[in-house]
């Protein structure tokens, strides 16, 4: 009934524009409009054919329900603006409602809101619940939460969690679920937006807070080391009372014991794990980038895989309304502190600026990403700009099974080139993969040059093998 008679109300308006356009001009007919019906009798006439919860499923209706554009109710934001890994304080995200379309809210009443997070996995896990009895819930303890419940005013109504410092975990896609009744005593649940939390790109400020921070941490394992010689040489002087110290040989077996290699010269990146980059200065400010390769979308699943155990920097495989998405994060080296050359072996890495390390030849994986409304991007600092052409840097002068020597502080990705994993000094391998589904009609992947070992053979599907490092 209600939208026969806003069509009738629209069929009838139509014939008042097309009359009063054949005899009036476009002044005349807002003059003649405020003669009869001033803006505040305008308002009224359009709140009595449709209240703002019709207005809204009307616009609902014209503009579908997929519109990016329409607001919502509820939202969820994010203070501050900018947020940077392990510099960053007090980071909040904030779940409450929103006063531009408060009206239109079909609860009326809450009982409970929830903040979720999108998983490796592509599911929902549950971040932190406010409900209205007054207890909240969260499931990190890293985090704080804080809320209220307004059974009574919606609008007074919020869910807030904050992180102390800006951790890997605080990073992802998130959105908020607020439950409740309407006006006849329904239950209803309305969603925000999704919204993804990304680190920022670093500022030279942001540089000096973390040289700072940085700076800190070395004064003080400076301190526990100098305590730790002391300790030992108490120790020797108690058993060889009779023998003099060399504080000299003293000192290089304390060297020798903590010596850690850096990771060798050249313009390259790595995949990022789970873990974050190496602390390494040759990363430094270069564990921001990442690619967003929409994946293929139009049959309403994807075929996207990964490693059962897979250690990539999450979230990896992202779902958005009917869309499909791989990212890949990068650890990229933005200076070059090191004169160690890169070992010989036979294992991939990315290109970076279109340049490679000696010794390694060039290669690329063109992806034929989604066809419809193609949505690839990339952000922050990342070696290529076209998500959807992996670049690499391949050698393969030496036997895989004889380890070479890397840093072994941090756990770190390589690619498998050559059918085995490098094996690396001090460190286990796991083989891992990566399987991206690409477009399904007239494919069009290939690849060039010296690539990692993959496979793009198998019906509009890429898999491409890894190898993940970490400390035995």
């Amino acid at each position: 009934m209600l939208m026969t008679s806003v069509f009738i109300g629209l069929v009838c308006l139509s014939l008042q524009v097309d009359l009063g356009q054949t005899f009036l001009g476009p002044e005349e007919q807002t003059d003649l409009g405020q003669t009869f019906l001033g803006p505040e009798e305008q308002t009224d006439l359009g709140q009595t054919f449709l209240g703002p919860e019709e207005q809204f499923g009307l616009w609902q209706t014209l503009l579908g329900p997929e519109e990016p554009d329409l607001p919502r109710p509820f939202h969820l934001t994010v203070t501050p603006k900018r947020v940077i890994n392990d510099i960053t304080k007090n980071v909040v995200l904030r779940c409450e409602g929103n006063a531009s379309v408060a009206g239109y809210s079909t609860v009326k009443k809450i009982d409970r809101m929830k903040i979720l997070k999108m998983t490796a996995s592509d599911k929902w896990e549950l971040i932190a619940e406010q409900n209205y009895t007054g207890s909240a819930v969260v499931k990190n303890p890293k985090i704080s939460v804080s809320g209220e419940i307004d059974s009574n005013v919606a609008a007074a109504s919020f869910l807030e969690i904050q992180w102390a410092v800006a951790e890997d975990e605080t990073f992802g896609t998130y959105k908020c679920d607020v439950r409740g009744k309407d006006e006849n005593d329904n239950f209803r649940v309305e969603l925000t937006s999704e919204i993804e939390l990304q680190q920022s790109e670093m500022t030279t400020d942001d540089i000096f807070a973390l040289l700072l921070k940085t700076k800190n941490e070395i004064e003080s394992a400076i301190t526990k080391n100098v305590n730790d010689i002391s300790a030992l040489k108490a120790l020797k002087a108690s058993k060889q009372r009779n023998v003099g110290l060399d504080k000299d040989l003293l000192k290089n077996e304390f060297l020798l014991r903590n010596k850690t290699i850096a990771w060798p010269n050249g313009e390259y990146a790595l995949l990022q794990p789970d873990t974050g980059c190496p602390v390494d200065l040759a990363f430094f400010g270069g564990n921001s980038g990442y690619v967003r390769i929409h994946t293929e979308s139009n049959d309403g699943r994807s075929a996207n895989n990964l490693h059962s155990q897979n250690h990539l920097s999450p979230p990896v495989l992202t779902k958005s309304d009917s869309k499909y998405f791989l990212y890949l994060r990068f650890c990229v080296v933005t200076r070059v502190f090191s004169e160690t050359s890169w070992p010989d072996g036979a294992f991939c890495v990315h290109m970076k600026g279109g340049n490679c390390p000696a010794e390694f030849s060039q290669g690329k994986i063109s992806l034929d990403t989604e066809d419809h409304q193609n949505s690839d991007m990339h952000g922050g600092n990342v070696p290529f700009s076209k998500p959807s052409e992996l670049l690499f840097c391949c050698k393969n002068n030496a036997d895989p099974l004889v380890p070479i020597s890397l840093p072994t502080e941090s756990p770190f990705y390589l690619y498998r080139y050559g059918g085995q994993c490098q094996k690396v000094r001090d460190m286990d391998v796991m083989p891992e993969f990566v399987e991206i589904d690409t477009e399904n009609y007239f494919n069009k992947d290939y690849k060039v040059g010296n690539v990692p070992d993959s496979d793009l053979e198998r019906d509009s599907l890429v898999r491409i093998e890894l190898c993940y490092y970490s400390k035995r």
